[in-house]
């Protein structure tokens, strides 16, 4: 699975666990998505932290550290239904950092 296709990071990221509250006070890491990610029924955690890590370095070469969180953070809080819940987020993140890798 790759980024570009699914989640793209497809399930990051079919991700979450539904609602599950995001760890602690802080950032929701890719590990966390991914980690939740095994729960839904899709089971597409394989290549999830690969992907993400990925996405997020491009992310960080390209200056949209803040598109990345709001997508990541989206997808870790609508949980499995993630797709279709944080499409809004993922355009707005590829509008930033272009093509995901993949």
């Amino acid at each position: 699975m790759k980024l570009a296709r699914g989640l793209g990071f497809s399930a990051l990221v079919s991700l979450g666990l539904l609602f599950v509250a995001a760890p602690g006070c802080g950032r929701v890491e890719v590990e966390d998505v991914c980690e939740a990610l095994q729960e839904c029924a899709s089971g597409e955690a394989a290549d999830c932290t690969t992907d993400g890590e990925q996405l997020e370095r491009a992310s960080e070469e390209a200056g949209c550290e803040a598109q990345f969180d709001g997508y990541i953070e989206c997808i870790y809080d609508a949980g499995c239904g993630w797709e279709g819940a944080c499409a809004p987020e993922r355009e707005e993140l590829e509008r930033c950092v272009g093509e995901f890798p993949s």
